[in-house]
C-alpha cells in the first residue's frame, strides 16, 4: 500500500491451494501442507480450498504474523488490503490472518472493513497466548522479582545438572554460527519434535527447506551480532540447544532442542538461566519465550494474545465455506455450553464452592 510518496504498509501473504477436511475444529493447521505434521488428522480431506495467508505454516514453528503498517495510517491498510481482496476475490476461497496481535491499531479496524467491502469474517478465530519476560533492569533484579518457589526450584534444577557433570555452557554468534547450527540440527534429530511415534497432536521435523530457512536466516542475523545459539554439553555430547534472534531490544527464543536420551537425568533450566543473562548482558528489554508451554510460562513475567482472522469472499463456494464454519462454530460452543451447564446442575454446592476458590488462586 503506498501514496505518490512513500510506502504506508506491506501486506506478506502467499496462496495455498489443497484438499483439507473442512470444517475442522482450529488448530495449527496453516496450509495443506500442514497435515504432514498432524500425525492424528487421518480424515478424508475432500474440499479443494485456496487459502491465502500469511507465509507461515506448521514447520517454521511461527504462528504469528501481521502487516507493517506505518503509524497512524492502520485505517488506511486495513481498508485498501481488504479492497484488494475483494477486488480479486475469484483468486481465494479464504483468506486467514494467522497470529494476528490483539492490541494492534490495525486488529480493531478489520470488522468495520471487512463489511464495508461485502466480504465475510467469524465471531473469533483460534487463539493463543504466549509468554515473555521483561529484563530490562538486570538479571539479578529479574530473578529477585520473581516467587521464593520459582527461584528455589531454578536453582534446585541447575544444581542436579551440576552434580552429574558438570555441564558446560557455550555460545555461537557471527562466524561461529553454522556451527552451532549443525549442533542444533544434530539436537533436533535426537528430539521429539521430530518423532513420529511419540503420541502428540502435532510432530515437527525439519526437512532441506526448513534447515535452508533457519540457516539463511540465522547468517543473516549473525551479521548484525543478532543471532545466538546456545548449546548445553555434558562432557563433549550436546544434549540441549535454543537458538534466538534479537531485534531491536527484544530478543526471540525461535527454535529449542532436547536430546531424549538424557531427558530423564537432565533439564534445560541451565541453559535457560544463561540465555536469560546474556540477553541482560546485551542491555534488551524483553525476552519472547514464542511459546505458551508451561515453561514458558514460569519463566515470564507477562503474555500477549494473538488471534486468527477468517475472511470469505461474495463468490458462492466462498460463502459456502463461511456458512459451514460458521455453523460448525456455533454449533460447537453451543453443545460446550450445554455440557458445562450439564456438569453445573450435578455438581454439589461445595464442589462448586471448592472450583471457584481454585479459579481464584490461580
Amino acid at each position: 500500500v503506498a501514496d505518490d510518496e512513500k510506502t504506508l504498509a506491506i501486506a506478506p501473504l502467499i496462496l495455498s491451494k489443497g484438499w483439507e477436511f473442512y470444517p475442522a475444529q482450529d488448530s495449527r493447521f496453516c496450509i495443506a501442507e500442514d497435515y504432514a505434521y498432524l500425525p492424528h488428522e487421518r480424515r478424508p480431506r475432500y474440499l479443494p480450498i485456496r487459502r491465502l495467508t500469511f507465509p507461515l505454516n506448521i514447520g517454521s514453528q511461527n504462528g504469528r504474523a501481521h502487516f507493517i503498517v506505518r503509524a497512524e495510517f492502520e485505517a488506511i491498510a486495513c481498508a485498501e488490503i481488504l479492497k484488494y481482496l475483494a477486488i480479486h476475490k475469484r483468486d481465494w476461497d479464504i483468506a486467514v490472518f494467522e497470529g494476528y496481535p490483539v492490541n494492534s491499531p490495525i486488529f480493531t479496524q478489520f470488522p468495520f472493513y471487512i463489511k464495508r467491502h461485502a466480504l465475510h469474517t467469524l465471531p473469533s478465530g483460534r487463539q493463543q497466548e504466549l509468554f515473555s519476560a521483561h529484563i530490562a533492569t538486570g538479571f539479578q533484579d529479574y530473578l529477585s522479582n520473581r516467587s521464593r518457589h520459582f527461584r528455589g526450584r531454578w536453582r534446585g534444577d541447575i544444581n542436579r545438572c551440576q552434580n552429574k557433570g558438570p555441564v558446560q555452557l557455550k555460545i555461537y554468534a557471527s562466524e561461529d554460527i553454522q556451527e552451532g547450527l549443525e549442533l542444533l540440527f544434530l539436537l533436533e534429530e535426537k528430539s521429539w519434535k521430530s518423532k513420529s511415534t511419540r503420541d502428540r497432536d502435532v510432530v515437527l521435523p525439519l526437512n532441506k527447506n526448513t534447515k535452508a530457512f533457519f540457516s539463511e536466516i540465522a547468517t543473516t542475523f549473525a551479521k548484525q551480532n543478532g543471532a545466538y545459539i546456545y548449546v548445553m554439553f555434558w562432557e563433549d555430547t550436546p544434549i540441549s540447544g535454543l537458538f534466538s534472534l534479537t531485534q531491536g531490544d527484544c530478543s526471540l527464543a525461535l527454535l529449542t532442542y532436547f536430546d531424549d536420551d538424557f531427558r530423564s537425568r537432565f533439564n534445560s533450566a541451565p541453559m535457560f538461566n544463561r540465555y536469560i543473562e546474556h540477553c541482560t548482558e546485551q542491555n534488551l528489554a524483553v525476552i519472547d519465550f514464542n511459546g505458551n508451554t508451561v515453561s514458558a510460562q514460569k519463566m515470564s513475567t507477562s503474555s500477549s494474545h494473538y488471534q486468527r482472522i477468517y475472511v470469505f469472499n461474495s463468490c458462492w463456494y466462498s460463502t459456502f465455506l463461511w456458512i459451514l464454519k460458521l455453523s460448525a462454530s456455533t454449533l460447537s460452543k453451543r453443545m460446550r455450553h450445554w455440557r458445562s451447564s450439564r456438569v453445573g446442575e450435578h455438581a454439589s454446592p461445595e464442589k462448586i464452592h471448592h472450583d471457584n476458590t481454585n479459579n481464584t488462586e490461580s
